[in-house]
């Protein structure tokens, strides 16, 4: 949704149309996160009669967002159009959740680790954090709690024996908005190489600390929307591990072997940083 509005108002084009929601196909259930509308009206004037499409944005008339966005678009610009036209959007339950007045746990680090096709897509399997990455991050920054959300070695009850994916609290039978919501009210959140984290961070109005894998192909694979020119009041931190490999066939068994053993055994005392994201 926010890619194509940001495509919108570049192309000064003063409404958004969204298809029906999808609710069959596993890989798109995401039932309770949103409410959307048919139709997401823009401010300004109409400059659709003499649209010219800008050179940052893809041309032609139809377009899968996720792989063709728009860019060199900040991410401080992402996240005004996040929250100034998906968040009042949000599924009812989720959006109850994440005005939640409880307190906010400063001393609780929120991991995600991506779900579901991270078998199917084994190029999407190398680039997450190793285990240690995060032991790394649990040390060094000191955080007494830990909480683990869509974790694809929790569901398959292959845990390793590593105090960095070793999970503290992660209940069970949670419906996807929940898991949204904790990452979405998270003061220190870890991303994983998945748009589901990234999204519930430029949506969240709690986050203060972000920590990602430097070396995965954010801009290549992912089409990152969150870059140097983040937000105020949040700061980024980037852990450097090696160059992103396993970029074989889709479906990929024996990749998917080796990125495990790879993300499950890779040293502690080789992992880079932290350093702040973007710095000169």
């Amino acid at each position: 949704m926010g890619q194509a509005i940001v495509a919108a108002e570049l192309c000064g084009i003063k409404s958004v149309r969204f298809p029906a929601h999808i609710s069959k196909n596993a890989y798109q259930r995401q039932d309770g996160l949103l409410d959307a509308p048919s139709e997401i009206l823009l401010p300004g004037p109409d400059l659709h009669a003499g649209l010219t499409i800008p050179s940052q944005c893809p041309e032609g008339t139809q377009h899968n967002w996720y792989h063709n966005p728009c860019v060199n678009i900040t991410a401080r610009e992402y996240k005004r159009v996040m929250m100034e036209y998906v968040r009042p959007v949000l599924g009812a339950d989720l959006s109850a959740c994440m005005s939640n007045s409880t307190p906010i746990e400063e001393d609780l680090l929120t991991i995600h680790l991506r779900n579901d096709d991270i078998m199917q897509y084994v190029y999407m399997f190398w680039g997450q954090p190793p285990c240690s990455m995060y032991e790394k991050i649990i040390l060094e920054e000191k955080f007494k709690k830990r909480s683990s959300r869509r974790s694809w070695w929790w569901a398959q009850g292959r845990v390793p024996a590593s105090r960095g994916c070793a999970a503290s609290r992660r209940e069970q039978g949670l419906k996807i908005y929940e898991d949204f919501c904790a990452l979405a009210r998270a003061r220190h959140l870890v991303l994983s190489f998945s748009s589901f984290s990234i999204s519930a961070a430029l949506l969240s109005k709690e986050v203060r600390t972000i920590y990602r894998r430097k070396d995965s192909d954010w801009e290549g694979r992912l089409r990152a929307i969150i870059n140097c020119d983040v937000w105020p009041g949040v700061r980024m931190l980037e852990y450097g591990v090696r160059v992103q490999v396993g970029v074989g066939a889709k479906k990929d068994e024996g990749g998917a072997k080796l990125a495990r053993e790879f993300l499950t055994t890779f040293p502690m005392e080789q992992i880079q940083g932290p350093f702040l994201f973007c710095a000169k």
